[in-house]
């Protein structure tokens, strides 16, 4: 969209294109300027959150009226240190979780809001795409199943955290864990042990996890089924290789044959 059509619908009488122009990654500053003092919080608020915000603009936001724009401009990657640390300190609940989803978080931030008291900030920590992982192998052992959810289904989980969470008491993190790329084999193999037929399916779909290692398993076959299981899976493996069966499909297949007796 032209910068002078963005201007002219900057003046728009409807809050709602205003609020298309005020979201717009190419908005002239000039035009973000103007309409970070629009009466709508909503118009105010995609400014905030515009990538093109200018820092000193979203520093401004971070002080208004309105704890909605507040929040967006905190959650904003060129939203100061010092604001932020502020906000790390508010007694809203929201203000703190924008904090600990901002990716400009500093390290000293994210380890004070990994012992929030409120399980959503500790979530939002654990989500977070820049959340070191020295941090995550604290929120690891976390109380609360839900932050422990975060923390496995994070790409960068680090191994150390994925083995201590392949024994979680809660049966959706193990399911994460068993399904992880980088879940080290040795977690693995706890895993396709485990009572949930879903865990173990995962386990075996996983492709850190030797082929071999699945059919020497007793727990998982029996001593008449090894010799079965071992040339079924080999079929699947070849089956997959050639691309007849999807990733989806070869897993689902190992999965139907590791819980036959479920």
């Amino acid at each position: 969209c032209p910068p002078s059509l963005l201007e002219c619908l900057a003046g728009d009488s409807d809050g709602e294109v205003r609020r298309a122009v005020a979201s717009n990654p190419s908005c002239p500053p000039a035009v973000l300027e103007r309409l970070a003092g629009d009466s709508s919080v909503w118009v105010r608020s995609a400014v905030a959150r515009n990538p093109s915000c200018p820092p000193s603009l979203v520093e401004r936001l971070a002080l208004d009226f309105d704890s909605m724009v507040r929040n967006a401009a905190v959650a904003s990657p060129s939203c100061p240190s010092s604001l932020l640390e502020r906000f790390a300190h508010d007694e809203s609940r929201w203000a703190r979780s924008a904090v600990a989803s901002n990716p400009s978080c500093p390290f000293f931030l994210f380890e004070r809001l990994a012992d929030d008291s409120d399980v959503g900030v500790r979530c939002d920590v654990a989500s977070n795409p820049s959340c070191p992982p020295v941090v995550l192998g604290r929120l690891a052992c976390d109380i609360d199943a839900a932050v422990r959810l975060c923390v496995a289904s994070r790409p960068s989980c680090p191994p150390s955290a994925l083995e201590l969470l392949a024994n979680d008491v809660d049966e959706d993190v193990c399911r994460y864990v068993a399904r992880h790329p980088s879940c080290p084999s040795a977690a693995l193999e706890v895993l396709i042990k485990d009572v949930d037929g879903y865990v173990r399916m995962y386990a075996a779909g996983n492709q850190a996890l030797p082929l071999g290692r699945i059919c020497r398993s007793e727990d998982v076959f029996s001593s008449s089924e090894k010799d079965f299981a071992a040339t079924d899976l080999n079929k699947l493996s070849e089956l997959h290789d050639h691309g007849v069966l999807t990733e989806e499909e070869f897993v689902a297949a190992k999965g139907r044959l590791l819980g036959r007796n479920d």
